[in-house]
């Protein structure tokens, strides 16, 4: 690639066209030059047809000019000014130098290669594994069992073993979307539960885009036999549709996950598929599940979940829809049951009587702000823990010394105590009404969104302060408290043998001597 101006084409064009008269393969070198590009294909333009039109017209001229040079012999008086102009001499120059390096570089890579295979044999010598193939796959899915949802994804483009070993059941066992607020759609959850047949722990808290379709698919590909537990808490999507969904039976034939386990891993038939008709769904085998604050689900939902013969925990907090006959339905189809969470529901005396008579087993009830029941209504649990209060809260939201989003409100809000933090960040968003990444602060510290308003101490007048900021906001005042607390200490220099910590953090360390 090379710079030149119009004028330095004219004065080559003028000094090439000087031995017109010279004999070139035969005949003069008049009929040889190539046609000479106008002036105006150096003009300014902004059509890209007419620089398209003009860039071929140079490349022909260019074309014919290198013609001539590499048909031309070296005594010929036209050739050093043809190899001036199209920079030949640098070229070659610029050629012979990348030659040495492109050969230098292959002769260290050599050298280095045999070093490495001198290594690697005298540590095979020693029984050391010198190459990752060589690490045992039950080791290798140890190590993956400590990486989180998005590393796992990652190593799993690394390799086509990785990729494989990524997809073992025995490292999708608890899969938490809450946690790390994955976002995913019914069509990518599906490909997860597809590998999930060992799926014990499943939390969705929170994720906006589950549905029922996502619960169809845990339906279709879980486990019965190891799914126990199963979050849905403020799945503002979840109703009585996707409830139904969930209690889904297998097809006539075995589910996808299950056929292909079978085939890449020889795995066993699974006999309780066809022995048990109570476990012929994905989520038939659950013990735990949760679905406060899932609003829309009302007393069709619950009644739904009668097919849930093993449950022994429910939790239907704020879900107000719920009545005395769904609860009543669900109790006498399972007697398994020893905790119930029915706070915010609109079940009355009759709920509490027939969950007396049919759960022999239960061990605590919650009702809190449950407001068709009195206190005389809840004592008729004699021999069980129970907890009936108002559960009304009171709170102040305000925004944080370094957060440039602006105040909501300077009232005093009101609400249940049972209420998610998770759910006071909603109502943030909401209020601004923009979807952002926000923490809830509580005397500086950032709030886990798991606990409830009733979880964190009030001042003395039962008054809990909130603070509201961005994700980002938080994440730079962390790091600028790590430099602030960085202090830079005047190395010493001592004995190997009273080297025995860290001076910045003041760990122990221990010595090692090759």
């Amino acid at each position: 690639v090379f710079s030149k101006r119009y004028t330095d084409f004219f004065r080559f064009h003028s000094l090439l066209c000087s031995f017109v008269h010279f004999t070139h393969k035969g005949k003069q070198l008049v009929n040889s030059i190539p046609k000479f590009p106008p002036q105006h294909l150096f003009s300014r333009t902004t059509d890209d047809r007419t620089i398209e039109k003009r860039k071929k017209e140079l490349n022909n001229y260019l074309k014919g000019v290198l013609e001539i040079f590499n048909n031309s012999q070296k005594e010929d008086p036209w050739v050093p000014v043809i190899s001036e102009f199209l920079c030949v001499k640098e070229i070659e120059q610029r050629e012979q130098e990348s030659a040495l390096k492109i050969q230098q570089t292959f002769a260290d890579w050599k050298k280095e290669k045999a070093r490495k295979e001198k290594r690697a044999l005298k540590f095979q010598k020693k029984g050391w594994v010198v190459n990752l193939e060589e690490i045992p796959d039950e080791l290798v899915l140890n190590v993956f069992g400590y990486l989180s949802l998005d590393q796992l994804c990652r190593i799993s483009r690394v390799n086509k073993r990785w990729n494989g070993l990524s997809k073992k059941p025995i490292l999708w066992t608890t899969l938490n979307l809450f946690e790390g607020g994955y976002s995913m759609s019914p069509q990518h959850f599906e490909k997860i539960c597809i590998r999930s047949w060992q799926l014990v722990n499943l939390d969705l808290r929170f994720c906006s885009e589950i549905n029922k379709y996502t619960l169809h698919a845990i339906a279709m590909n879980c486990n019965p036999l190891a799914l126990k537990e199963l979050y849905l808490d403020g799945c503002e999507n979840v109703d009585d549709d996707a409830l139904k969904n969930l209690v889904s039976k297998y097809p006539n034939q075995k589910p996808e996950s299950l056929k292909r386990l079978e085939e890449n891993d020889n795995f066993a038939p699974f006999m309780d598929f066809e022995m048990d008709e109570d476990l012929k769904g994905g989520a038939r085998g659950l013990r735990v599940i949760s679905i406060a604050e899932c609003r829309r689900v009302t007393e069709s939902g619950i009644i739904h979940l009668r097919k849930l013969k093993r449950l022994k925990s429910l939790n239907v907090l704020g879900c107000y829809a719920v009545n005395d006959e769904g609860i009543a339905t669900l109790v006498l189809c399972s007697n398994n049951f020893k905790e119930l969470n029915l706070s915010g529901t609109s079940i009355t005396r009759t709920s509490l009587l027939t969950v007396k008579t049919y759960c022999p087993k239960l061990k605590s009830i919650t009702l809190n702000g449950c407001r068709l029941l009195s206190n005389e209504d809840a004592e008729i649990f004699t021999d069980i823990d129970y907890e009936l209060n108002e559960d009304t809260f009171r709170f102040q939201l305000f925004p944080s010394d370094n957060t440039s989003l602006p105040s909501l409100t300077t009232n005093i809000l009101r609400t249940r105590g049972s209420l998610a933090i998770q759910r006071v960040a909603q109502f943030v968003n909401k209020k601004l009404e923009r979807e952002l990444e926000v923490d809830i602060l509580h005397k500086g510290e950032v709030v886990s969104p798991y606990l409830t308003l009733s979880d964190l101490p009030t001042d003395e007048n039962g008054l809990l302060t909130l603070k509201f900021q961005l994700r980002s906001e938080t994440l730079q005042l962390e790091e600028a408290e790590r430099k602030n607390n960085w202090t830079i200490k005047v190395p010493v220099w001592v004995e190997d043998c009273d080297a025995n910590s860290c001076m910045r953090c003041g760990s122990d360390f221990g010595i090692i001597r090759w």
